[in-house]
């Protein structure tokens, strides 16, 4: 049996309008409602990466809650979405994806199993993070060669935010695009080669890493390049990705279900799909979904993939 799951890193327009506290964000509601909308329609559930920082307002939390309480499952994007965390000490990564675990843990009464880095940014240092807080998996590799023109874009971008958006361009992270695993594995912490660290019971621990799915010539495989790339292109990456890929995941971003309308007047919007109309928006996607159901996988939760991806 072949496994699939439907994921959302949930970068809300509340991070990208700097957290104001008195703003309703409908990333929360009305967008996402457009994205349960499909999950009901297909019966499925979705793995939801939330960035920690949102939660601190009642009513995302109250979201949050529901969906968890729904059957999704809540996975950590850390609590800033800082784009150079992994130029972190281990101690400063630890304190920002531990602050965001234990909001996540508060509102949904679970503790979350998989974390997102933002960018696919990856480091031993994050790794160990993990395997001390218990993670099970994490999906933030990014092996594709795609990887370089993708920051070059969003540092030219957003140059001009903050200090922490222009050191994008300085991360150590890109070798791993063209010659980082493309298939799932079990990691001890390393991403080459490795040591043994262990459990206080002298058992090894062991995260499951799960790249971007990726083809052959290592051509990513997520929503938004249906845009970028064109449809026709787009939907072949995604039957190669189908294909090819073991512990396949179809990864998508709040974006991809927004329009103009849903953004506050006279901010800046970078989304390089923000001017389509949302019935072609659900069209396109609707279309993605039925192409990963009818491929005859199994759709299950990122920790579900993550559990059967070493049976």
């Amino acid at each position: 049996m072949k496994y699939a799951a439907f994921n959302i890193n949930f970068d809300s327009l509340g991070f990208d309008y700097g957290f104001p506290s008195i703003y309703r964000d409908p990333t929360f509601f009305s967008i996402a409602d457009r994205f349960f909308d499909l999950a009901e329609k297909y019966q499925f559930k979705y793995t939801i990466f939330i960035i920690g920082k949102d939660l601190e307002k009642y009513e995302n939390r109250e979201a949050v809650k529901k969906w968890s309480d729904q059957g999704h499952e809540i996975g950590n994007h850390s609590w800033s979405h800082r784009p150079d965390l992994i130029q972190l000490g281990k101690k400063e990564i630890r304190q920002d994806v531990e602050k965001a675990h234990d909001i996540i843990f508060k509102v949904t009464g679970r503790e979350p199993k998989g974390f997102i880095s933002r960018g696919w940014f990856c480091s031993e240092p994050l790794l160990e993070v993990l395997l001390d807080l218990n993670y099970e998996y994490d999906t933030s590799l990014f092996p594709s060669w795609l990887a370089v023109p993708m920051v070059f874009k969003i540092w030219m971008n957003r140059k001009n935010v903050n200090t922490s958006e222009r050191n994008i361009l300085a991360l150590k992270a890109f070798m791993y695009p063209f010659f980082g695993r493309r298939k799932e594995f079990l990691s001890i912490g390393k991403l080459y080669a490795s040591s043994s660290p262990k459990n206080l019971d002298g058992r090894t621990r062991k995260i499951a890493l799960l790249p971007l799915p990726t083809t052959w010539w290592r051509f990513p495989c997520w929503h938004t390049l249906a845009y970028i790339f064109g449809r026709y292109f787009h939907k072949r990456i995604l039957k190669n990705c189908l294909n090819q890929v073991g512990g396949f995941y179809y990864l998508m971003h709040p974006a991809d279900l927004m329009v103009v309308e849903d953004l506050m007047p006279g901010r800046p919007c970078y989304f390089t799909r923000i001017n389509f109309p949302l019935e072609q928006k659900v069209q396109i996607l609707e279309e993605s979904i039925r192409m990963v159901i009818d491929s005859g996988r199994k759709i299950v939760t990122m920790q579900d993939l993550a559990s059967n991806a070493f049976k």
